[in-house]
């Protein structure tokens, strides 16, 4: 198969683990799937979570498909099965025969040692004869998925690994001791020790290691292969995402070069039903700008009644949608459906926000703002590219007479869902992208605030020094969008402010009690 010089998907492992393989002669001797093309494309699309890790792709030349992690057992590839575990493989997934990948290992052992073509011993392709130290590499394969927790006790054709090995003549013992130790039972299926033909010394050895083998399984080395036990590793607390691995969020992109630089992290969190580590993404909301005042009687009610505060933060799955879409920004005590589309039509009847920009906010069904960089970028394109397809209706329906850039302008999204032609932020500098320059420049820092020169930028600063990177920071938003958000907020203050006045008048012993040094303190 050819090789290819520049990688699309480098191992998913860590980098000490591939500096110990790199320098082990059994390993470099056989197959390497992360230096070939068909398969390099193939981890790739499980890295960035494009498909299941589990996925089975069809094997060149035949009918039949495997996992990669059965096609990493089934070629001895020990760095293909160490990073197929790493990123969540189930290690008992069945291929296209009824087998185990520890199975089709301990399988292509034995036959690489005795040369024949039995019924449980037919390897079908991608035969690993061909390359150097075969049984050796299967038996590193072999040890890998029993310390991971493959089922010892797997039976096919009614034989199990372990009645495999018993049967063979060349015995494997460090294997059988191993899975021995592992809870490997001699008298699962049909066959038992009375019909091997075992030597005088073959049936003591086995009965010594009946004898002394331990009561419970051996802990279980951590699957993301740092060195420590997964009791005291990702069974023991969540961990940060690899730095150097593939963002998560599909991007192609390695993490430290793409959501690690916005206000997105990644989490490595151990799934005990499934024995495997998950990736999370931590998700940030995104609030309406509320005055502190507000925040504040807004926590004292809160702690009256006892209700827990929104979590400044939420762990998601990949695949969930994130916080800040999922939420208005409006405080959960008077989130309803109904209060983004009431002010919508207020504003359009009054001409306070653009008639494209409402009718694609009424399509998209979710509070469009901008959100701060706290949303992987792949995912944020796409909410913007959804938004601005309405827009693009909404200009081929004819029923607006302005010129489509006016329309863009006015109403289209950028890539975290601002204004997608943005205004110089210097105060007094008109200057804006789509009219008189192609694009502005951002702020070093923040990578939000833009300007169409070094002299804006620094006229600006004293100002924008104030929220450069902070956590309450977004991009430029549309006009539209600023009049919405403080609309918005306006009526969570009056709400709030209505309530507590309602206190004041009719429970003031309570309103004393909540607020015992005044509203302002």
């Amino acid at each position: 198969m050819p090789t290819t010089p520049a990688l699309k998907c480098p191992p998913q492992l860590p980098r000490k683990l591939l500096r110990e393989l790199s320098r082990n002669p059994v390993v470099t001797g056989g197959p390497l799937a992360y230096a070939q093309c068909e398969i390099d494309e193939l981890r790739y699309k499980v890295a960035i979570r494009a498909l299941p890790v589990d996925h089975s792709w069809p094997i060149q030349g035949t009918t039949f498909h495997s996992t990669l992690l059965q096609i990493g057992a089934s070629t001895g590839d020990l760095t293909l099965a160490y990073e197929m575990i790493r990123l969540g493989a189930n290690v008992d997934a069945i291929d296209y025969r009824g087998r185990t990948p520890l199975l089709h290992a301990i399988q292509y052992l034995v036959a690489a040692d005795v040369k024949t073509e039995g019924r449980l011993l037919q390897p079908e392709s991608n035969d690993p004869y061909g390359f150097q130290n075969a049984g050796p590499r299967m038996k590193m394969v072999a040890t890998l998925l029993i310390e991971q927790r493959a089922d010892v006790n797997f039976i096919w054709n009614d034989s199990t690994c372990l009645t495999i090995l018993l049967r063979s003549k060349f015995k494997h013992w460090d294997i059988i001791g191993l899975l021995m130790a592992h809870g490997a039972r001699e008298g699962v299926g049909p066959e038992s020790r009375n019909v091997f033909v075992l030597l005088r010394e073959e049936k003591e050895r086995l009965s010594e290691l009946l004898r002394t083998r331990p009561s419970k399984r051996p802990p279980r080395p951590c699957p993301c292969f740092s060195g420590h036990l997964l009791s005291d590793c990702h069974g023991k607390e969540t961990r940060p995402f690899p730095y150097y691995f593939l963002c998560p969020c599909k991007s192609g992109l390695v993490y430290a070069n793409c959501c690690k630089k916005r206000k997105v992290s990644w989490w490595d969190m151990w799934n005990e039903e499934r024995g495997i580590i998950e990736t999370w993404r931590k998700d940030l909301p995104v609030y309406l700008p509320l005055p502190h005042d507000t925040i504040t009687i807004l926590l004292r009610l809160r702690d009256e009644r006892l209700t827990p505060s929104p979590s400044s933060e939420n762990f998601r799955r990949p695949t969930d949608v994130p916080l800040a879409v999922a939420q208005t920004g409006i405080p959960p005590e008077m989130a309803d459906a109904d209060i983004l589309k009431s002010c919508l039509d207020a504003f359009l009847r009054s001409g306070s926000v653009d008639p494209a920009f409402a009718f694609a906010m009424k399509k998209v069904r979710w509070n469009a703002r901008p959100l701060g960089r706290k949303l992987p970028k792949t995912y944020a394109v796409d909410l913007a590219q959804a938004f601005n397809e309405y827009v693009d209706d909404y200009v081929a329906s004819g029923q607006d007479f302005r010129q489509k850039m006016e329309i863009e302008i006015a109403a289209k999204l950028g890539s975290s869902c601002g204004a997608l032609y943005r205004v110089c932020e210097a105060n007094g500098c008109n200057e804006q992208e789509g009219r008189s320059l192609k694009q502005l420049k951002y702020c070093r820092e923040c990578r939000m605030a833009v300007y169409c020169s070094v002299t804006c930028q620094r006229a600006h600063w004293p100002i924008h020094k104030n929220v450069c990177c902070s956590t309450s920071q977004t991009e430029q938003p549309l006009p539209s969008q600023r009049v919405l958000q403080e609309k918005l907020s306006q009526m969570v203050v009056a709400t709030f402010s209505a309530s507590i006045e309602q206190i004041k008048d009719s429970e003031p012993e309570r309103f004393l009690e909540l607020f015992p040094n005044g509203l302002f303190e």
